[in-house]
């Protein structure tokens, strides 16, 4: 078996490595480097790069800031002590979380920079690896030419160079895909044991990289088996290879939980027919797809706004045009290799054992196999079991018909026609990018940010439409004095604006009154401005002024105030959306935690209006009140939250026992401290508490107990370890302290 083989295409496309394609090399990295690095820095964290670096570390600004605990509170975090932890931490934000680009990223931010933003050069230093991996197969496929066309296509696609700059895994499994592809090539086409043990090695990589990795060998199979039946002994040597591989992987893959489809189905669906064949066909023509968002900027640049929009717009008949091709280049590739077989013996009768390994129209099927395969499963899987397609999952598929379109090109023998379509490949891709560049892809937070930096006070209130976007928003805001709280109703954000509003706080910055402030994020491909919130505004007699942000998700960023004088009209008759109970009982959590009690206790008494029955939000008005040193009336609202609820707030017992305690009514404390420990165990405070009470009420053996118990679970409070001293020197004759 010959280790190497014969380019299809050796006529046209010579084997030597001449000095013209080293500097095409060259200018196609570059271009490739070039572009990805493009306005890297306005580029925001959205919800998907949220899930990569919530638990890493931070900034080393960020943590230096007075307001490094309250961010740390908002946006639901901790640092990950170990990169174990990291991988498990992980895996509670997104189930499906594959350990090996994590892996890559926990220790660049160790050793390398903690700055998320440069996060973006790690995924982008891994995706320029694959474009000499992208040479390397046009040029075993095709010839050296097509070798510099794929790489030409990956290093200009708009869709490679959105998911290059992403913190996310995509850019590592295309790499490990196309590596995986270009030594399974070769050992099939007769390669050695370095060619095994590098396809095995490549696999093993890739498969922990994302669940459906598997795609890849699983293509890889399909096509051995179905051109090279009579090569059984390899196929089974090759079969225990990725057994031998995936095993531990489909243990790992196994044990996901991954969320319910109802928590899914806002953002996981099946895409129709259209969608479905943009995916396969046309992931870099934008908007064939759901991928990339269009802006006229960089055209804006150079004309009038109205003729901006018109060519924009022009991407439609762009993309047909660019499936016209694509369909042209499958079918004249699969019109050549059904000629070459009946030219040739190469791929007919016995021919087609191991010995025509090399066989043209049999590696043209791989190619097609490979294009098309991986998002066709997700498709039948999508449409049998539940939504699992998107077209980042196959985005190595696209390697594939560079290879199909490159093999197209260099099969054509005039020269000038080879050229000018090459020239036309990078005119499609030209002009691609100029839909892309103008503006970031990510909802623009970074931009909305610097706005409230900007114009804020330092005391106005933030709120963000919905739970989640508050912690996606709270990340790339960085730590901030400002209160950040979030409603998910419109009429609850309004509502909140209205009830911060007539609290009438003077600024501390002397800048008149403080006041809300409001952020949206929209939905895919849909802008500004939030009409539904404006009339909210407007039935509560506020008055807002608002900035958009672009992005394949706008934010959208309103200032909201109440003009001195003005009527407020009656607008309570109808009832809430959602929970407002618990949002107002969030936001009375968050004044709380920036110490502004008064504030707590008023938006724990909205909540507890709004639901009589809330219990957190007798509880968030029990802690202000325990804060602002009214401890009876504290005491009774967190009597009054476990009335209703004995095991909903665990902590409502424990505050109840250090008011007691506070008291001097040691044996009440006793009792609320015991209940607290049913419910938390574990809990050193706790047991903190409950020493303090037996020292109080003079069993001084049972405080000591508690006082250890406390120690041994928490080892670095000095209050437990003080409170410990304390019981022991009490002890009859005890000796007194030096």
């Amino acid at each position: 078996m010959p280790e190497d083989t014969t380019s299809q295409t050796a006529a046209v496309s010579p084997r030597r490595f001449s000095a013209a394609h080293a500097a095409a090399f060259a200018l196609i990295l570059l271009a490739g480097a070039g572009l990805r690095c493009w306005q890297l820095e306005r580029e925001s964290i959205w919800w998907d790069e949220f899930t990569s670096v919530v638990y890493l570390e931070p900034p080393t600004a960020w943590q230096a800031s007075p307001d490094f605990t309250r961010w740390n509170q908002s946006v639901i975090r901790d640092t990950a002590p170990s990169l174990l932890a990291f991988w498990k931490q992980n895996r509670s934000m997104d189930p499906a979380t594959m350990p090996m680009y994590y892996t890559f990223e926990y220790l660049w931010t160790r050793h390398v920079s903690n700055d998320f933003d440069t996060l973006r050069y790690l995924s982008i230093l891994i995706s320029m690896l694959v474009l000499p991996v992208a040479y390397l197969l046009g040029r075993a496929f095709f010839g050296p030419g097509a070798g510099l066309i794929v790489m030409l296509c990956v290093a200009l696609s708009p869709i490679h160079w959105q998911f290059a700059r992403e913190i996310r895994m995509y850019g590592l499994m295309t790499l490990l895909a196309s590596l995986s592809v270009w030594t399974f090539a070769r050992l099939v086409r007769g390669g050695g044991k370095r060619w095994w043990l590098g396809h095995g090695l490549a696999t093993l990589l890739l498969l922990w990289t994302h669940p459906f990795a598997v795609l890849v060998p699983f293509t890889e199979g399909v096509f051995w088996v179905l051109c090279f039946p009579r090569d059984w002994r390899r196929i089974a040597r090759w079969v225990a290879l990725m057994a031998l591989a995936a095993v531990p992987i489909a243990v790992y893959v196994a044990s996901i939980r991954f969320w319910e489809q109802g928590h899914t189905d806002s953002w996981m669906k099946i895409p129709s027919l259209s969608e479905f064949a943009g995916d396969l066909f046309a992931d870099d023509a934008v908007g064939m797809t759901y991928q990339l968002n269009a802006t006229p900027t960089i055209w804006e640049k150079v004309v009038d706004p109205t003729t901006a929009m018109k060519i924009v717009r022009l991407r439609w008949t762009v993309g047909r045009w660019w499936i016209s091709a694509v369909l042209l280049s499958v079918a004249l590739l699969a019109g050549m290799s059904v000629w070459r077989r009946f030219r040739s013996r190469d791929c007919a009768g016995d021919a087609c054992a191991v010995g025509a390994a090399d066989a043209p129209c049999r590696w043209n099927l791989f190619l097609l196999l490979w294009f098309l395969l991986p998002p066709m499963v997700l498709y039948l899987a999508s449409l049998v079991w539940r939504p699992c397609i998107m077209p980042r999952y196959t985005l190595h598929s696209s390697l594939a018909l560079y290879l199909i379109i490159a093999g197209a090109i260099t099969m054509i023998r005039w020269r000038a026609v080879s050229a000018a379509l090459v020239v036309l490949l990078i005119a499609f891709f030209g002009f691609q990018h100029s839909l892309v560049l103008g503006d970031p892809q990510h909802p623009d937070w970074k931009s909305a940010c610097a706005r409230l930096r900007a114009d804020a006070n330092a005391d106005d209130l933030v709120l963000e439409h919905n739970w989640l976007w508050k912690r996606v928003f709270a990340y790339n805001l960085g730590p901030v004095p400002n209160v950040v709280s979030y409603g998910t109703g419109y009429d609850v954000l309004a509502e909140e604006c209205a009830f911060f509003t007539d609290l009438n706080l003077p600024s501390k910055s002397g800048k008149g009154p403080r006041i809300p402030w409001v952020l949206v994020q929209t939905d895919y491909f849909i802008g500004g401005p939030i009409r539904d919130l404006e009339t909210e505004f407007r039935a509560r007699g506020l008055s807002f002024q608002s900035w958009e942000y672009g992005g394949v998700q706008h934010v959208v960023l309103y200032r909201v105030w109440r003009e001195p004088g003005a009527t407020v009209p009656d607008y309570r008759a109808k009832a809430l959306s959602g929970e407002p109970p618990r949002e107002f009982g969030d936001l009375s959590l968050e004044y709380w935690r920036a110490g502004e009690y008064g504030t707590a206790e008023l938006a724990a008494r909205r909540a507890i209006a709004l639901d009589p029955k809330y219990t957190k939000g007798w509880s968030y008005l029990g802690m202000a009140l325990k804060e602002a040193g009214r401890k009876e009336e504290a005491l009774a609202a967190f009597q009054e939250a476990v009335r209703l609820d004995f095991a909903g707030y665990p902590w409502s017992h424990v505050n109840i026992a250090m008011l007691l305690l506070d008291l001097a009514r040691y044996d009440e404390a006793i009792d609320a401290t015991l209940r607290a420990l049913e419910l938390l165990p574990n809990d050193a405070w706790a047991h903190t508490v409950l020493a303090g009470a037996y020292l109080g009420a003079g069993r001084v053996d049972d405080a000591v107990k508690a006082a250890e118990k406390a120690v041994s679970l928490d080892p670095g409070d000095q209050r437990s370890q003080q409170l410990l001293e304390k019981a022991r020197a009490a002890k009859p004759g005890a000796a007194a302290p030096q």
